[in-house]
């Protein structure tokens, strides 16, 4: 009898097909791990950079100025947000309400660079609202504030306090390890201060955080220096507060405040 052989027909288990797509599905997670974390590591890129062109335009303005600091002078109380001085400022009104870049412009670090994207984090979602608290889909204007300490009126009411008005008061700690700019929790932004007090602050005081620092790139903050370079730092605990003016939440943070404290000017 000549009869044909039949071939065998293979065929994927569900088993096999299982593991399959499991494999596939492993990969595909791998993948888009390296995609978020390669996105993370550009847009933290372009932060530096940044925080970092807005810097030298601090720079350029104290040395067109025989050294003197830009004024920081458009302030609002911590604790009850209403306004303690509205006069001259690098950065003038209020982040969550600027629904253009008008305000930037007005500030006086806007003739040493004209571009407003220098003042925003890409990786800032936070939006502006209304004067009612109402949210609105447009994105901010501004994600960073400048130190307290700096060329701030209000600080010649508060015998803590120091201020630093020519950059050559810049001497401790020194320019490299002086924090100017700084990415603030945009929960708790309103102005473009950022207020810290200082470790001779009494009655401990230096042990909240007036402002709170942002915590958006994987639980780290950028800022800048008086010499002109960037950082990011990563913080020991998470800022998982909703407004300024808080004690700091545990040893790890008060490790951050800490942290921060060192790189702001000592105390009258």
């Amino acid at each position: 009898m000549n009869r044909k052989r039949q071939p065998i027909q293979q065929a994927f288990s569900l088993v096999e097909l299982l593991v399959v797509i499991a494999i596939i599905a492993i990969l595909a997670a791998l993948l888009l791990s390296s995609v978020m974390r390669s996105k993370e590591q550009g847009q933290r890129v372009a932060c530096l950079n940044n925080i970092r062109q807005l810097t030298l335009a601090w720079i350029m303005y104290a040395d067109d100025h025989d050294g003197r600091l830009v004024p920081n002078n458009w302030v609002y109380y911590a604790s009850s947000q209403t306004q303690l001085t509205n006069g001259v400022s690098w950065a003038p009104g209020v982040t969550k309400l600027d629904a253009d870049p008008e305000n930037l412009r007005r500030g006086l670090l806007w003739p040493y660079n004209q571009t407003a994207g220098i003042y925003r984090c890409p990786t800032d979602k936070s939006t502006i609202q209304t004067l009612s608290g109402e949210k609105l889909p447009q994105l901010r204007t501004r994600s960073y504030n400048m130190n307290g300490h700096i060329n701030c009126d209000v600080n010649d009411d508060d015998p803590f306090s120091p201020n630093l008005t020519k950059y050559s008061d810049i001497t401790s700690p020194a320019p490299a390890q002086q924090f100017v700019f700084i990415e603030p929790h945009p929960d708790t932004v309103i102005d473009g201060h950022f207020g810290i007090f200082p470790l001779s602050q009494p009655n401990n005081f230096n042990q909240w955080w007036i402002d709170v620092p942002a915590a958006r790139h994987n639980q780290g903050v950028v800022l800048s220096f008086a010499d002109g370079h960037a950082e990011r730092w990563k913080w020991s605990a998470p800022k998982n507060f909703n407004r300024p003016l808080v004690k700091t939440a545990s040893t790890n943070d008060l490790a951050d405040l800490r942290r921060l404290q060192n790189a702001t000017p000592k105390g009258k």
